[in-house]
């Protein structure tokens, strides 16, 4: 059986571009390499300059140093990403050995300060940002002189780039950082679980010594140092290794004020809001608690655009934050024009599974929209690890030390 196989042909398309030759072509290159030397000498003269209007937006998304550093330490770093990033730019794709670094610093900084983690990159995120906007206005100035947009297009990509490696360092840092602290945690937990356990175990086996006098056996000594370490590992087990304290030490909750998400979400639809004439309003909310500060974020981001959307030029749509318990908190939206802010059925069911993918529970009433959030007590990180627990006297505690070794290998 023969197989008919037609001969190549070589087809031309109408619309297919011209091939630039040799010249132009390294003339082209030779340009963008210009284009790519003056933005990298900009972002180099006002990298510090940068690094301070940074730090004054940054401070409703990343919490004030609380492990020994300082806000001029954190705008040096920040300076020195920037300096990282022309240094990349110059290079035409080569990042600067220290990027790495700078971001696994940053990473480890954030979660020394008890920032969340998506919040470290939305900061990352905003220092690029007012990068480009420095390139762009000294672009619109004639100080940045490019072929066509393409260039433009090849700097900011080439600037991304080299953001990405920051990016991923930080998120690495903070990982590793977390990772940390949770073996610390954990180490600790093994220790404490282990005493009563250990007087537990000694109870009994002296009980069960017959070497031992039996009315020494018998003394009602040894059952109340039992109740008493049994009561001890149960109060440890509810209160540190129940849900809340899962979901806190994975670092889904963080302690930060509601407020502080709604006025970051409010900024991020500060130009959806002005197109439609509408001011948003945060009323409330300045009381920090332990919530998951990105669904929360990624809620209200979705709700306010909502309301956005259904509100009437003039309007004013307030966000006001409500405490309904020491485990639950509630967001309400309103609007000054009166009735529901968010009219669509389409929006309300979207809001509404979202609410419920998120551990959130949406409601919608005549004159307003609401939502309610689980919080974590903040006793609970605040305390120290064996604080509300019944400590074992110290003649109660015949474990020995060999007994109440850790048993675990050191961290890595």
């Amino acid at each position: 059986m023969h197989v008919f196989v037609p001969a190549e042909r070589e087809v031309s398309l109408p619309f297919a571009p011209p091939m630039p030759d040799a010249g132009a072509r390294s003339a082209e290159l030779a340009e963008f390499a210009a284009t790519r030397r003056q933005t990298a000498a900009l972002l180099g003269r006002h990298a510090d300059d940068i690094a301070m209007r940074w730090q004054e937006q940054v401070r409703a998304l990343l919490p004030e140093p609380t492990d020994g550093g300082t806000t001029s330490s954190r705008v040096e770093r920040a300076a020195a990403v920037v300096r990282s990033l022309a240094t990349s730019l110059e290079a035409d794709g080569g990042r600067s050995d220290d990027a790495v670094a700078l971001g696994l610093a940053a990473g480890t900084a954030a979660f020394g300060a008890g920032a969340p983690l998506h919040q470290l990159l939305r900061a990352l995120d905003l220092l690029v940002a007012m990068c480009l906007f420095v390139v762009e206005e000294a672009a619109g100035r004639g100080e940045i002189r490019a072929s066509g947009a393409a260039d433009g297009v090849r700097v900011c990509r080439r600037l991304q780039q080299a953001a990405g490696t920051v990016t991923l360092a930080a998120a690495r840092g903070y990982a590793q950082a977390s990772t940390g602290a949770m073996q610390e945690r954990f180490r600790r937990l093994r220790h404490d679980l282990r005493n009563p356990l250990s007087t537990i175990r000694s109870a009994l086996e002296l009980m069960a010594d017959e070497s031992v006098p039996e009315e020494a056996r018998r003394s009602p000594r040894f059952r109340t140092m039992i109740e008493r370490n049994a009561t001890t590992l149960d109060r440890m087990i509810v209160a540190r290794l129940g849900d809340a304290e899962a979901r806190s030490g994975a670092g889904t909750y963080q302690r930060i004020a509601p407020r502080t998400v709604a006025c970051a979400v409010r900024r991020d639809l500060r130009a959806d809001a002005a197109a439609r004439d509408v001011l948003v309003a945060v009323v409330s909310g300045s009381e920090p608690l332990r919530v998951d500060a990105a669904g929360l974020e990624l809620l209200l981001h979705d709700a306010l655009l909502a309301a956005l959307h259904e509100a009437k030029p003039g309007d004013t749509v307030t966000l006001e934050f409500l405490d309904a318990d020491e485990t639950r908190a509630m967001l309400t939206i309103g609007r000054s024009a009166g009735g529901s802010p968010i009219a669509d059925a389409g929006a309300r069911e979207r809001l509404a599974s979202l609410a419920s993918a998120l551990g959130a529970w949406f409601d919608i009433a005549p004159e307003h929209a609401s939502f309610t959030f689980p919080v974590v007590p903040d006793e609970r990180e605040a305390s120290p690890p064996s604080a509300g627990v019944a400590r074992n006297e110290v003649r109660d505690d015949l474990g020995s030390a060999r007994q109440r070794d850790d048993r675990q290998p050191g961290a890595l």
